[in-house]
């Protein structure tokens, strides 16, 4: 677990450094292991933006400390999760000449952003919730994961635009409207939660989950990018025998992307994975 900040400032709610730090180190208890801070300005000077990053340290140790850069410094990624698929997406890339300086899965990220743009979002497998600046564009991407397993709230005012992984880090942010949603704390009574994108904060919504969202030129557009498959009447496989093959390939895979998430040797464990099959 890993905490994601950000903002896109301008006019009189800019803020300094500080600011950042202060909102971020908010969300400490997620990512104990690491902190990093970025602020820049917008290409005609007229917005601030800032990333910032809470640690929990899990794939690449050393070598995947955020605000991660690419390597022509045209993009900066804040990233929350794990993409399971990134040994195969990293392998895909390196044969369409990409060059990796780190392990990490958030290089992958960086390194399909710029393969495939937003679509990259829908190659990846797994759980994340990341913010990319991209220098060349002048836009700022944000996506969750297809399912929603990694938060992600935004917060809109005048002439500001927040991101985090947390509430509470949106709502120490000078300015902000902390008055409750009525609807919202409604639904909660009647439902024990809050249907999205609602949160019990009227300023505050959830990034919904299988979307993205890009903000350019003074404006968020948000998309969706997955729609969860629903089941029929008819069977997709009338054949029980490939019922069953399909089961073994979709429970091998779902072990081999385990075993690279989480182990250290995880290229080595993944081909004795396969090999004892």
């Amino acid at each position: 677990m890993c905490g994601v900040f950000g903002w896109v400032l301008a006019g009189s709610r800019r803020q300094n450094h500080d600011a950042l730090v202060s909102v971020t180190d908010l969300m400490a208890h997620r990512g104990p292991d690491g902190s990093g801070y970025w602020l820049g300005n917008s290409a005609n000077m007229l917005h601030q933006i800032g990333l910032s990053h809470r640690r929990l340290s899990i794939i690449d140790i050393q070598g995947g400390a955020q605000p991660m850069w690419s390597s022509d410094r045209s993009i900066v990624l804040v990233f929350n999760g794990e993409i399971y698929n990134y040994i195969e997406l990293r392998k895909e890339l390196i044969d369409l000449g990409h060059i990796f300086r780190t392990s990490s899965d958030t290089e992958v990220v960086i390194e399909a952003y710029r393969a495939w743009g937003p679509g990259a979002i829908s190659r990846f497998r797994g759980m994340f919730a990341f913010l990319l600046w991209d220098r060349n564009k002048q836009c700022l991407l944000l996506a969750r994961d297809h399912f929603g397993k990694k938060p992600l709230f935004i917060a809109e005012m005048p002439n500001a635009w927040l991101f985090s992984s947390e509430i509470e880090s949106l709502l120490q942010f000078p300015g902000i409207d902390r008055s409750l949603d009525h609807d919202a704390f409604h639904d909660y009574l009647l439902n024990r939660y809050v249907p999205g994108p609602s949160t019990l904060f009227r300023a505050v919504k959830k990034l919904s989950p299988g979307c993205y969202g890009i903000w350019q030129d003074g404006r968020l557009s948000i998309t969706r990018y997955f729609v969860p498959p629903f089941a029929t009447t008819t069977p997709d496989v009338m054949d029980f025998n490939d019922a069953v093959q399909m089961f073994r390939e979709t429970l091998e895979e779902s072990v081999a992307f385990g075993c690279a998430a989480t182990h250290p040797l995880a290229p080595f464990c993944r081909v004795a994975w396969i090999r004892q099959q």
